[in-house]
């Protein structure tokens, strides 16, 4: 029989979403329209939002590869996501 420890499904959840979160940062680093069209089309930023908005008072891995998502998005500017940001 396995036992799980305390605290370890939180664990396993958390590399999976910060692997996630990397994924989708070299997604948008990749600079292909069709790519972003289909994160703003499906709205996978809100998500993002979602998550951001329940670890951004924790210093963690997370809340750090959130942080630096955002920073790349802005860096980026690629008309898809100025579009979804209504920056344009």
């Amino acid at each position: 029989m396995v036992t799980v420890q305390p605290g370890a499904r939180r664990a396993e959840s958390n590399y999976c979403t910060t692997a996630a979160l990397r994924l989708l940062k070299q997604v948008i680093l990749m600079e292909d329209n069709m790519l972003h069209n289909h994160v703003v089309k499906h709205k996978l930023l809100a998500s993002v939002m979602v998550l951001f908005e329940e670890v951004r008072t924790v210093n963690n891995l997370t809340n750090s590869a959130l942080l630096d998502l955002f920073r790349i998005i802005r860096a980026v500017r690629h008309q898809p996501f100025d579009i979804y940001y209504g920056t344009t």
